[in-house]
């Protein structure tokens, strides 16, 4: 459906809005997943058939393709959950976002916030738990020059736990990146933030940072950023980690796609006072479409916890560690342009040196998604 408007614009609605002013695109789902160890525990599995009834709706306005001039970009979801033998355990996740982008000459201010509301299985507290997120981000871009950009960003994040630790984050970075090739953008960052948790000191840390960008060709690109750490606890000493990020993505073919992220970064802990844990992991994803519609796909990954008491008065929590694994083999067909059907198998596997946290569990999922 589309409205005709002066000067040739117009809006529209679903997937062939063509090029409108704005689109809408509402989405639904239905699915049931039977899952061996709802609790994730170590020695007391608990099995279970769930039943899932998704609806969303993403509002899109401005250069939504593209996203280099004026955009606005809203989303909204909710997943109804709905256990076969844990009725108590019912439950409505909820995810919501808005980006915006506003061009100002050599100016680009961008805002983007998050929302997002889960209960379920946590791997960091071993149990079912309730989790709010809520992220806030205001980034300013300074186009100096056609091959050097400036920018500044303030970052607030909360994570709400209602039974555990909360924790509430603030980061101010800055730096700037210069294209010294056609495929090569290289940049330098600085980053310091606060973090405050529940029932712990104030932590202040800050980073140094080197970034990449490489766009080899059309079929591969790559992101890198990697520095160090420096953490501060009310003067219970330093502590120095090294951080990274990276991203790449490879198409070698017109209907393949293959993806790497890795990372290392520092979190607060939700179940110990005091205490942070590294985080390093790498992922790797592959999909394959077969005849317009077939689409094969496996996504592999390993992540390594690493739990450290920050405070004199703390220590149970460092001695945990965590050695995370998942495999994911999925075979999606899709029936026409807005009704699909997924089948999905996921292997997932914590084994920690606090035995009470480890645990091996076996999900299989079939999934029906329309979109329009």
């Amino acid at each position: 459906m589309s409205l005709a408007l002066p000067g040739g614009a117009s809006t529209g609605t679903g997937r062939d809005a063509g090029n409108k002013l704005w689109r809408l695109h509402p989405s639904f789902g239905l699915g049931v997943t039977y899952d061996d160890n709802i609790f994730i525990s170590h020695d007391h599995k608990q099995s279970d058939e769930i039943f899932t009834l998704s609806g969303g709706l993403a509002f899109e306005m401005g250069d939504y393709r593209n996203l280099r001039e004026n955009y606005l970009l809203a989303q909204y979801r909710a997943d109804a959950f709905f256990f076969s033998r844990f009725s108590g355990e019912d439950s409505v996740n909820q995810f919501g976002a808005l980006r915006t982008q506003f061009r100002f000459s050599k100016l680009t201010l961008q805002t983007d916030t998050q929302f997002q509301y889960l209960t379920g299985a946590d791997r960091s507290v071993g149990t079912f738990a309730d989790h709010y997120f809520i992220g806030n981000a205001v980034r300013l871009l300074d186009d100096i020059s056609e091959k050097t950009q400036a920018f500044l960003a303030f970052e607030q994040s909360t994570n709400l736990y209602p039974s555990y630790l909360s924790s509430y984050e603030y980061i101010l970075r800055g730096g700037a990146d210069y294209q010294i090739t056609p495929k090569i953008k290289l940049g330098g960052e600085g980053v310091v933030g606060a973090v405050d948790q529940e029932a712990s000191p104030l932590s202040i840390y800050g980073q140094l940072n080197l970034r990449v960008n490489y766009e080899w060709t059309e079929k591969f690109s790559l992101q890198l950023s990697a520095g160090g750490e420096a953490r501060n606890y009310r003067g219970d000493g330093t502590s120095i980690t090294p951080v990274f990020s990276l991203g790449a993505t490879w198409r070698p073919f017109v209907d393949t796609a293959v993806s790497v992220t890795g990372f290392r970064n520092v979190n607060a802990s939700p179940l110990y006072a005091s205490t942070n844990y590294v985080a390093t992991g790498v992922a790797v994803s592959l999909s394959q479409l077969w005849f317009h519609r077939l689409t094969t796909g496996v996504a592999v990954g390993y992540e390594n916890d690493s739990y450290q008491s920050e405070t004199s008065g703390s220590t149970f929590g460092s001695r945990r560690e965590d050695n995370y694994f998942h495999v994911t083999p999925t075979l999606s067909y899709n029936l026409n342009k807005w009704l699909s059907a997924t089948l999905s198998y996921e292997f997932r596997r914590d084994g920690s040196n606090q035995h009470l946290v480890s645990f091996t569990d076996n999900r299989v999922t079939f999934r029906l998604g329309i979109s329009f």
